[in-house]
């Protein structure tokens, strides 16, 4: 039982702690917080053999998800590849349903600590761990931000690294009372969301920039809808307004020359331009 036998801690209790809260294995918790396994409140599984050969993705449809799909900001998996009837019957592949999270379970791609929420129905490949919940207790959404929280290659070898599948169920995660668990992940999706909306302006305003100095730059300061009455000439670096002329950077700034001295060697690999070239 959840509220019962997965409660218990071993911890005797902390003076220090303040009121309505007890020591865990994760650190002090409030007393209505369990500490669960993954595998307890949810399945665990992995996906399958990615399909080799150009037939299994010639007019496919059903969406197949690779470690290199996955964001590491991003809260969903927006991008798949698409294989067909035959490869899913071949490669005798498992569909998981939206909403499953996924996250890399074995290579190098494990160490960035990527995790998603499938979009949509998909099949995955094997290097990707999936995580279903299966009790009424647990909020999706919840388990999704403990396991971002969760730095699970953090004690992994070098070489090639492995999250075996028994490991995983055997995470430790908190788990409040399920209003409280929907009210966290509720906070942590606004977050989210404001984060993706803020960098979608940012990306706007950077192409804006980019798209507004190519044209100050190819007909002057004169307005966008104006453009056709500049007039224009070719020059060696492209169109440029008529009356504008082409320099060299020596010509019209002061190019100080020095010497650059490093005791490291590994710098002796950074491109390094010489003041000299400003001239030409």
């Amino acid at each position: 039982m959840i509220g019962q036998e997965l409660g218990k801690t071993g911890h005797e209790p902390n003076p220090d702690l303040p009121d309505g809260f007890q020591m865990t294995e994760l650190g002090p918790l409030p007393k209505e917080w369990r500490v669960v396994r993954l595998g307890e409140v949810a399945a665990i599984t992995s996906g399958g053999s990615a399909p080799q050969g150009g037939q299994y993705f010639l007019n496919g449809k059903n969406p197949f998800v690779r470690v290199q799909h996955l964001d590491i900001d991003g809260d969903y998996v927006r991008r798949w590849d698409l294989i067909t009837d035959e490869a899913v019957e071949h490669y005798r592949l498992k569909k998981f349903p939206a909403g499953t999270i996924v996250f890399p379970k074995s290579g190098a791609a494990i160490r960035l600590e990527k995790r998603a929420i499938l979009l949509v129905d998909a099949y995955i490949v094997s290097h990707l761990c999936a995580v279903l919940p299966k009790t009424s207790k647990v909020d999706r959404w919840f388990i999704f931000y403990s396991l971002r929280a969760k730095r699970l290659a953090e004690d992994k070898a070098e070489g090639y690294p492995v999250l075996n599948l028994s490991e995983i169920c055997d995470v430790p995660i908190p788990l409040p009372p399920l209003p409280e668990q929907r009210a966290i992940a509720h906070v942590l999706r606004t977050v989210q969301r404001a984060k993706e909306a803020t960098e979608g302006v940012i990306a706007a305003l950077r192409e804006l920039k980019k798209s507004l100095m190519q044209h100050l730059f190819t007909y002057g300061p004169v307005p966008v809808g104006a453009k056709n009455f500049s007039p224009q000439r070719e020059s060696e670096i492209g169109p440029l307004p008529a009356h504008w002329r082409v320099v060299r950077l020596g010509e019209v700034v002061d190019c100080t020359i020095k010497q650059l001295h490093t005791a490291k060697p590994e710098w002796s690999l950074v491109p390094f331009l010489p003041m000299s070239t400003m001239n030409t």
